[in-house]
């Protein structure tokens, strides 16, 4: 599955003053994780930019360049 975050017009986010969030909750294919990606992202507007905020959890296992353990 590919996590999509739906768009949102930039004169809705104005219009917002907690700003937006967006729950992520899914498998991305171009990495292999034991658990899927949890985590949130939020933008709020700020009159002439974006606070942009995020944070995403996940398990994977790694292999070792140099033994080849997993880790």
């Amino acid at each position: 599955m590919i996590l999509r975050l739906k768009p949102i017009n930039i004169n809705e986010l104005r219009m917002l003053n907690n700003g937006k969030i967006w729950n992520i909750k899914g498998y991305l294919n171009s990495i292999k994780s034991l658990t899927p990606l949890i985590g949130f992202v939020k933008v709020i507007h700020e009159g002439s930019s974006l606070y942009v905020e995020g944070k995403v959890e996940t398990i994977i296992n790694l292999r070792c360049d140099n033994c080849l353990n997993l880790f």
